[in-house]
């Protein structure tokens, strides 16, 4: 029997009064095809979903479809028609499994009792694999790839040049990075995905270390590149592990694995890995922290530091040492492929599935009969600008954003090289400027407890002004004070990029009662304020944790608000892997709490199970 809640992803709708000749809505192994940068899958039998062509016709059903698949421009399969009506987990149909790091393109057309033909074909769908067993293949590779970093400094940045000598096009150029507890990745000066933010994602690091991959052919050139890699501590770092109830975990400083595979048309190949050729330094991050923010000096900056040739004379830039794996081999630990959306920033994070927020000729209710919702709309394109700006006395700016909000703020700065400036965040003012309305009270910070949730940037002097952004911290909070800037800030020098797990909004809900609506609108922002790779309690305090029994009980909700498949099957993995003689913890990571757990933190694990199941319908889940 179908489920409604797997018909709502990945099924069939049926808009009156539009048409269309092709499926829609392709996703492979849950990931839309339509919006995801760089579709790579871990496995050799993937699953695929589509919704049928668009008709005005009632009781449509498929009768039969026909998937195709080519590599390089050659046809590598082709099903034919299979007559079926299965339109969601519809297994890989072809006798070939698809070979590892391999770049493939699938189409497919239906037959529906609507049309008395095949319907046209979709566009060719890009598609690619990664390596299956990574562990294995880092093992196979030992002697020259390596974890790299520094038990001496804080080394957070790291660079290597490289040749390609080979005058045959290049056919493919693929990265294999895991930098932890967070990175950013350049080639030749340029950020690969600007948008991706806070990777990897969080896991039980001796257990499981996760890695991401990136098609950068486009970026290689004949001749000198150079490489470039941030690293920040993340929930690597033991300053996360503030709490008294779980012994800290025996992580260490930031490091990287690096792999880049070159394969040229001519068959050959060329490799880049991470060993002690790189060259490493503390940038001009000082500190970082997710509970504590950044310190950053803006004058250790080197602004080409990722590109051919960059020289440094004032920075010592050291060889790195090889580290120890995170990996913890004696556990069954694993490096494996990150298969979720990634963190995003901005207007790439989310995307949307129906109309949301529609005008009001469009809409069913009157903006009269729905009332004022109080708040940002989904549809900002990912930033928020401040509403107003309070100056309760010299050199202090706090700015409104109108609402909480999760993420953190771009500043445009002016002022004298060396000067520092100091900026918090918080949720509500103090009693003083709430109850006056006059400039006389501040920001309220107690209910943050251990987190600062501050971050400080000495500006470097750059009489153009200068952009400071956070990279490997993030902030829950409506109230962003400013202390120390020597110019006059403006509205328009802040925009807030709004921070979260890539998805996209499945449902939508309004009622004639503005409460309810209000409620409503709260409950969606507040959902998309924990989606940090994992589901948790609370985006701004000492806390932050993947609180089991949270997650349990917003489960079904966040399913019918938004597409996160790939999100719980990834939590539902973490808890897997701290699973003792059948129990759980009351965290997942473990950084909280009791194991086993309170009972009804430790049901998550069958309820999240269970819905999943019910709003998809992919018995592969049970």
């Amino acid at each position: 029997m179908w489920s409604l809640y797997g018909i709502i992803v990945c099924g069939v709708v049926f808009v009156v009064g539009q048409s269309s000749l092709a499926p829609y809505d392709v996703r492979i192994e849950y990931y839309k095809a339509e919006t995801t940068k760089d579709l790579v899958i871990g496995t050799d039998y993937p699953y695929f979903c589509w919704k049928l062509p668009l008709t005005n016709q009632r009781d449509v059903r498929q009768m039969g479809y026909q998937l195709q698949l080519r590599s390089e421009n050659k046809l590598v399969w082709d099903s034919d028609r299979i007559n079926s009506s299965q339109s969601i987990h519809v297994p890989y149909p072809f006798k070939q499994k698809l070979e590892e790091l391999t770049h493939y393109q699938v189409r497919l057309r239906v037959w529906t009792s609507a049309l008395e033909t095949a319907s046209s074909w979709t566009l060719w769908i890009p598609f690619r694999t990664s390596v299956y067993n990574f562990q294995q293949y880092l093992l196979d590779h030992n002697d020259e790839v390596s974890w790299i970093g520094s038990t001496q400094i804080y080394m957070n940045e790291l660079r290597k040049e490289f040749n390609v000598s080979n005058t045959s096009p290049i056919q493919s150029a693929t990265v294999f990075i895991s930098g932890i507890g967070y990175y950013e990745l350049y080639l030749n000066g340029d950020n690969v995905d600007p948008s991706r933010k806070l990777d990897p994602g969080w896991t039980t690091y001796q257990k499981r270390t996760l890695f991401a991959s990136y098609d950068v052919t486009s970026k290689i050139k004949l001749g000198m590149n150079a490489v470039g890699v941030k690293l920040g501590n993340g929930w690597y770092s033991q300053e996360q592990y503030l709490l008294p109830s779980v012994p800290e975990p025996t992580y260490g400083p930031p490091r990287l694995m690096f792999i880049l595979k070159i394969i040229f048309n001519n068959s050959d190949q060329m490799n880049v890995y991470s060993d002690q050729t790189w060259k490493g330094r503390q940038g001009s991050i000082i500190h970082d922290s997710v509970y504590n923010g950044e310190f950053v000096d803006g004058r250790y900056d080197r602004l080409n530091w990722t590109r051919v040739g960059f020289t440094d004379s004032l920075s010592l830039w050291i060889t790195p040492e090889i580290l120890p794996s995170p990996v913890d081999t004696t556990v069954n630990g694993q490096l494996t492929l990150q298969d979720m959306p990634p963190i995003r920033a901005g207007p790439d994070a989310l995307h949307f599935e129906v109309e949301y927020d529609v005008d009001e000729d469009r809409s069913y209710l009157s903006k009269k009969d729905i009332g004022e919702i109080l708040g940002a709309s989904l549809k900002d394109k990912g930033i928020l600008h401040p509403i107003s700006v309070i100056i309760p006395t010299l050199n202090v700016h706090i700015f409104d954003m109108g609402q909480n909000m999760v993420g953190w703020c771009r500043f445009k700065f002016h002022g004298p090289r060396g000067v520092g400036i100091h900026i918090r965040h918080a949720e509500i003012l103090s009693q003083a400027v709430v109850s006056t309305g006059k400039a006389t009270g501040g920001i309220y910070t107690d209910n943050l407890r251990g987190a600062t949730a501050s971050d400080t940037y000495i500006l470097r002097g750059d009489p153009n002004g200068e952009i400071y952004e956070p990279r490997f911290t993030v902030h829950g909070f409506r109230y962003v004070a400013v202390f120390g800037s020597p110019t006059p800030l403006l509205i328009d020098d802040v925009e807030c990029p709004i921070v979260h797990s890539e998805t996209t909004v499945k449902g939508h809900f309004s009622s004639s009662n503005s409460v309810i609506n209000q409620i409503q609108h709260n409950i969606v922002w507040g959902q998309l304020g924990n989606l940090m790779s994992l589901p948790t309690d609370c985006p701004q305090r000492d806390e932050r944790k993947g609180w089991m029994g949270d997650a349990a009980l917003s489960v079904n909700e966040a399913l019918y608000n938004f597409d996160l498949s790939k999100f719980y099957l990834n939590f539902l993995t973490l808890i897997k892997d701290v699973q003792l003689l059948g129990f759980v913890p009351d965290t997942v990571p473990l950084s909280f709490g009791f194991y086993p757990a309170d009972p009804n933190w430790g049901t998550a694990l069958p309820t999240i199970t269970w819905q999943l199941y019910r709003h998809y319908n992919d018995i592969q889940i049970l």
